[in-house]
């Protein structure tokens, strides 16, 4: 239900010349300069690759694991067709720059939204100057993935010292072949990476044709982002509410009006340059429905709400006064239902 905010991104040439050299065994871990990142943020752009990957979420009630086999034709062509699970296999995911076509072929039809990144493996970047502010880049011994050399990169958090995220960068195409997330406490909260690779000359521009005959539904409409959250959220229509407490190194980002099954809602994303938070608001008495995913009960200051968690993202509900609100992000619930009792 979280949508994939900010989906693209990591690597670097200076990285080549701090780690080149050596053996792997006998390199300590070391500093970087987040300048290391950029050459993977634009890889995609420029490299075609086809293969298979594999996503897993890792969360305390359930983890969800699916794998795809996945064209990609530079700069922005994208083409996924799901293997597992069972429920999605067969469906397919076209991403046409910021357009993406979902296919259901279990409900024979195609759901059209708007996106601003869709990518297979590379992590969540949007903002490089909010990463480094908040997390240190960290070399460590290069490992081999899909039969190919890898740099390995730690990114820790300048608050906790834990280590958020590692990525694994191709040493000769920056392309980034798997990343993974950890939660607050070490635990591996997520993962994505590829199972095979090959990269291509050219992929077939007709692998990325949108199907015909099958019905075309809108997917959620989120608008163009604004970073004037303050200025979108006087134009929400109601009188919106923010938080008084943001986990360490956390700032409003983004914000923009959505259309959520045709009801008016205020969005605004939260991030410390990996970690996102996002929380919804509407006056139309429209609450999240988290039936099918067997909510449970939890107080939000002298309120009630509901929390259901789907993989590693988190999904927290309530009611205050005329208006309805909602938190989603891939961070315990307790740290979601103290963001909510201070709104």
């Amino acid at each position: 239900m979280h949508r994939a905010r900010a989906y693209a991104l990591i690597g670097a040439t200076c990285l080549i010349g701090a780690l080149a050299g050596g053996s792997a065994s006998a390199m300590a871990p070391k500093n970087l300069d987040f300048s290391a990142l950029r050459q993977a943020l634009s890889a995609p752009a420029h490299l075609s690759y086809s293969g298979e990957v594999q996503t897993m979420e890792v969360g305390q009630a359930s983890s969800r694991v699916a794998v795809y086999r996945v064209e990609h034709r530079a700069p922005d062509l994208t083409r996924r067709w799901y293997l597992a699970p069972r429920s999605l296999y067969g469906d397919t995911v076209i991403v046409r720059g910021k357009l993406r076509y979902a296919v259901d072929v279990h409900r024979n039809r195609i759901v059209f939204t708007k996106r601003s990144n869709d990518s297979d493996v590379t992590p969540d970047a949007d903002d490089l100057a909010l990463m480094a502010k908040n997390y240190r880049l960290v070399s460590a011994p290069q490992q081999r993935l899909v039969g190919r050399l890898a740099n390995v990169l730690l990114l820790v958090n300048r608050f906790t010292d834990q280590t958020a995220m590692r990525v694994f960068v191709d040493t000769q195409t920056h392309l980034v072949l798997e990343s993974e997330r950890y939660g607050p406490d070490g635990s591996l909260i997520s993962s994505t990476r590829f199972e095979m690779l090959r990269y291509e000359h050219s992929v077939p521009k007709a692998l990325f044709t949108v199907p015909r005959g099958m019905p075309q539904v809108d997917g959620p409409n989120y608008g163009p982002p604004s970073p004037n959250v303050a200025r979108v959220a006087g134009h929400a229509g109601f009188t919106a509410r923010s938080p008084r407490y943001l986990p360490d190194g956390f700032e409003p980002i983004t914000a923009g009006i959505a259309s959520i099954d045709g009801i008016r809602t205020l969005d605004v994303l939260y991030s410390d340059g990996i970690r996102t938070v996002s929380l919804y608001e509407n006056a139309r008495n429209a609450a999240v429905d988290l039936r099918r995913l067997n909510p449970r009960s939890i107080r939000v200051g002298s309120h009630l709400g509901l929390y259901a968690e789907r993989g590693s993202t988190t999904l927290l509900s309530w009611r205050k006064g005329p208006l309805h609100l909602a938190l989603v992000g891939a961070l315990p619930i307790d740290e979601l239902a103290r963001i909510a009792a201070s709104i």
